[in-house]
């Protein structure tokens, strides 16, 4: 198995946003398609669906179960997947677009408070 090299991952950044953003035991909705690397390099716990799972619907039954945040990449899902599909990346900025509590929406990620 390879080493993540972080100067060069999208995803160990990313993990660096969320540990100096989001509060330490706060839950969060990681668009990573099953990848759990996300919680492990933030230190986080929380869920990893695809991001085609990711609606309204969804977001609000995760925080009913102590979700805080919504976060992704929009260039991986996986560690090993470095894109992700035009239609999700269109589904995400429709339920960012759509939220009031919007705290990163860069070219590379985002990131909202549920």
């Amino acid at each position: 198995m390879a080493k993540e090299n972080p100067n060069n991952s999208e995803l160990f950044e990313l993990a660096q946003i969320v540990k100096q953003t989001v509060p330490k035991n706060s839950l969060i909705v990681a668009t990573t398609g099953n990848d759990p690397t996300i919680l492990y390099l933030s230190d986080r716990k929380g869920w990893i669906p695809s991001p085609n799972a990711i609606n309204q619907t969804y977001l609000s039954e995760r925080a009913k179960e102590g979700a805080k945040y919504l976060v992704g990449g929009y260039n991986f899902v996986q560690a090993w997947t470095k894109s992700m599909e035009d239609g999700d990346k269109k589904n995400i900025r429709e339920v960012i677009s759509r939220s009031s509590n919007l705290i990163l929406n860069s070219e590379k990620f985002f990131l909202i408070k549920l």
